[in-house]
Parts: structure tokens; sequence; C-alpha cells
């Protein structure tokens, strides 16, 4: 960051793989804006590093969120490019993100919730120490396939993931942004309940549910295996969901400041 006097947005990437990504980096774009950041919470809390994929893949913490090597491609850097597009706004990036988990390994007082709480504060208070004024922290939320896979019912999903919400709204995070999750490529009815909580769960104060084409790449073949996707997906995850925070801002100029 050129100056330490930037306001910024701090942006929390969270869920399962999905979310950490398993595309192909070559194929993700690469990051021309200058205001683009990702603080590593875990591998080096002590600077910024210029945001790029494999996004996040050197954030392993052994007693927390886990999952070297499984980060290839992720939907960041294609966020960043349509998010700062014509901005003058700094984003700092924090990777929290697990494959495979379900909903209930990120109630409070898990070992994943106690390490994104960590990966959180230490970023807020690098942030601050280093002169920057954090205009909000924004949280992204793409999760819930394995509790689909589990066959969670719609009801028990919405109640653990409010009960999740709630607890990080008190303090840590300002907003909740929920990226709807797509289907299983051979049984594509599995993860309706999944997805009817999500949209559910937009109704909560200072949550937003953000629906998204995952849906529809089974049938256009852009998913590498039953749960997961090309890059060609997460690149257009990635555009769609910062159009949706765009269109947030403009329509919450009180939570926008900048």
């Amino acid at each position: 960051m050129r100056k330490m006097d930037q306001v910024v947005e701090l942006i929390i990437f969270a869920g399962q793989s999905n979310m950490a990504g398993r595309g192909t980096a070559a194929l993700a774009p690469t990051v021309t804006k200058e205001q683009a950041w990702e603080f590593r919470a875990v591998s080096d809390p002590t600077k910024l590093y210029p945001l790029t994929e494999r996004f996040g893949y050197l954030e392993n913490n052994p007693v927390g969120i886990w999952e070297p090597g499984m980060k290839t491609g992720s939907m960041v850097t294609s966020f960043v490019e349509t998010y700062l597009t014509d901005s003058e706004k700094n984003v700092v990036a924090l990777s929290a993100s697990k494959g495979g988990s379900s909903i209930t390994e990120w109630q409070p007082g898990t070992p994943y919730y106690r390490d994104l709480l960590e990966r959180i504060h230490k970023a807020k208070n690098w942030l601050t120490q280093a002169g920057c004024q954090i205009e909000r922290v924004t949280f992204f939320w793409l999760q819930g396939e394995t509790d689909g896979d589990l066959k969670r019912s719609a009801e028990e999903y919405q109640g653990l993931a409010t009960t999740f919400f709630k607890r990080l709204l008190e303090k840590d995070v300002d907003e909740i942004f929920v990226l709807e999750i797509g289907n299983q490529r051979d049984v594509p009815d599995l993860y309706l309940p999944i997805r009817q909580a999500q949209r559910n769960l937009g109704t909560l104060e200072r949550v937003t549910f953000i629906p998204t084409s995952l849906a529809h790449m089974r049938e256009s073949g852009h998913m590498i295996d039953l749960f997961h996707y090309d890059q060609y997906a997460y690149n257009l995850l990635g555009k769609e969901v910062a159009q949706a925070l765009l269109a947030f801002n403009q329509e919450n100029p009180k939570e926008a400041k900048a």
C-alpha cells in the first residue's frame, strides 16, 4: 500500500472448497489494480501482499483451517478486478476457507471458528496499527455442499448458520453476504434444501443473499467433478459477487462510506 493513511475495506472470503477455489490459477485474471492486497494472517502477519492467485494457499493453521496444496484457483482476483473498476477503494482480502467443512464445524467455540476470529483480529489490529481506517468488514460465505451431502434439512442448516452469523455480527464483521451454492453434478436436487436455507438467511439483519450462476454450471459443462468448478465458473462467480456488492453499496450509502 502506497501510504498507510488509507481507508480500506477488509473482506473475508470464508466457507468450503468452492470458496477456497479448485480452479486453475493461470486462467484467473491478473489483478491490475494497485488497491488490492492480501493479509496473510497465518503465514506472515507482518505486511500486506499484492493480491494474486492462488489466493490463500499459504494460510494453513495446523490447529485450525488446514488444507495445504488444495487452493489452486479461486473467484477472488476476478472479484477484485470487477469491484475496483473505476473505484478508488482499497481492498484487503483475508482467506478463511476449508474444503469439506460442514456448518457444524464453524459454530462458536470450534477450531475453525477460533481460527477465523484470530485471522480477523490480526488483520484488524495490523491495519489499525498501520494507520488505516477500516470502513467496513465484509464477510463472504460460500458453503453448504457438505451439509447437502449429509442431507441436513433446510431448517437445521438455517438454524446453525444463524447462530454462526449472529455471533460474528456482534463485533467481528459488519455485513455478511451468503453466496448461493450450486448443484451436485450427478444428483442435482441434493442441495436444494441448503439453497433454500441460504435464501432464507438473507432475511436476517445485516445478512444479504447473493444468487449466483453456479447452479447452471452442471448443464453448461463447467464442473470438474461432483462438487467443484473450472476456472471459468470461478471467474464468472467473482464478477457476479462484485456486481452484487457494488449494487449493495449504491443502495446502502451509509454502510459504504467511501
